[in-house]
């Protein structure tokens, strides 16, 4: 027992830690000046914001899942995406985890079958995916023509970004032309470790693949809208990043915003629960980068932390009350190969 949650442990004691390291560092009289400037107003629109991004991530996976055959009402998976957020937000990890619970709910609340719930929730991770990467390999060029590396190797800063924006295109051009690459890995695995489990998994993963492939190769429009869609997303978190900044007092341009946005969303690929520590430096470090006095970064951290921690509180308890009863029933397989579990 104690050694399942030591490895826990050492990341939210190196998260604390590096919270610390970062607050002695900053004027926090220069804190509370920016924090100040954020009035009612501010934060009323900073939260619509939010409620539109939310909303455009939700409508990505409801084209997903409609596409499929199994419409879901819009506002019931706005709050299955929330739990899952919650969920991902304060476990340790570059931001997943939350997935599973998104199948449950899928599984359990609407009775989709479980390569359709799977497929719906794994392509939109795969947009997501695709679109973050793709953002990042450009931020990343950006801070190395600016020489924010530091020596020439800052010229290749790229490239690694790059690379990892390439892997989920490269998959899904697989799928769309019928391989199973996951499907193939899990049955190799079962093979090996004659478990139901990892069994049932690898057939609920190549019907899923079978599905994302079908999908790939047709529903262009759909295909369309939603890489529309993930554009979308990503030109909302750029515009409430620029608003946070300039309800704070800085007056930014949008290579500033997206340089500083590049460095916060690389502390959010850290193992760390909800980037803490990481997201905190990231934005002290980077705001001093584009010329402003690093309290403002610290400040904008502090109502990112603040925003997230919310809407991960609610999601969490969106989560809890849905999927409460199932998560802690001996009943909540939510793959194929158990007999309360169909093979769809």
């Amino acid at each position: 027992m104690k050694s399942r949650f030591f490895p826990a442990v050492l990341l939210w004691a190196a998260a604390f830690i590096l919270v610390g390291l970062t607050l002695r560092e900053i004027d926090l009289a220069g804190v509370r000046r920016a924090l100040g400037s954020l009035d009612f107003t501010g934060i009323s629109v900073l939260a619509l914001v939010n409620l539109f991004i939310l909303g455009l991530m939700t409508l990505r996976w409801w084209l997903v899942l409609k596409e499929f055959g199994h419409p879901v009402g819009f506002f019931r998976l706005a709050g299955y995406r929330l739990a899952g957020f919650g969920l991902s937000y304060f476990t340790p990890g570059p931001q997943v985890g939350g997935e599973p619970l998104q199948i449950l709910l899928l599984r359990r609340k609407e009775n989709l079958p479980a390569g359709a719930a799977l497929a719906s929730v794994f392509l939109d991770r795969l947009s997501d995916m695709l679109a973050n990467f793709t953002f990042l390999a450009f931020g990343l060029t950006l801070l190395s023509l600016d020489g924010m590396f530091g020596g020439s190797p800052g010229r290749w800063g790229w490239i690694p970004a790059s690379l990892a924006a390439l892997l989920p295109a490269f998959y899904m051009l697989a799928l769309r032309r019928g391989r199973r690459p996951l499907g193939i890995l899990a049955a190799f695995l079962s093979s090996r470790t004659r478990s139901t489990r990892v069994s049932a998994f690898g057939v609920s993963l190549s019907q899923a693949e079978e599905q994302i492939g079908l999908f790939m190769g047709k529903n262009l429009w759909t295909q369309a809208w939603i890489a529309f869609v993930s554009a979308g997303i990503w030109a909302a978190v750029i515009l409430e990043l620029y608003l946070l900044l300039s309800f704070l007092g800085l007056s930014v341009d949008l290579r500033q915003v997206i340089v500083i946005l590049t460095v916060t969303r690389v502390a959010f690929l850290l193992p760390l629960p909800g980037a803490l520590g990481v997201l905190e430096a990231g934005m002290v470090l980077s705001v001093g980068w584009a010329g402003f006095d690093p309290s403002y970064g610290m400040a904008a951290s502090l109502v990112i932390r603040a925003r997230d921690v919310s809407l991960g509180g609610a999601g969490l308890f969106l989560g809890i009350r849905a999927a409460g009863g199932l998560i802690f029933s001996r009943d909540r397989n939510i793959y194929p190969g158990s007999p309360d579990t169909d093979p769809g």
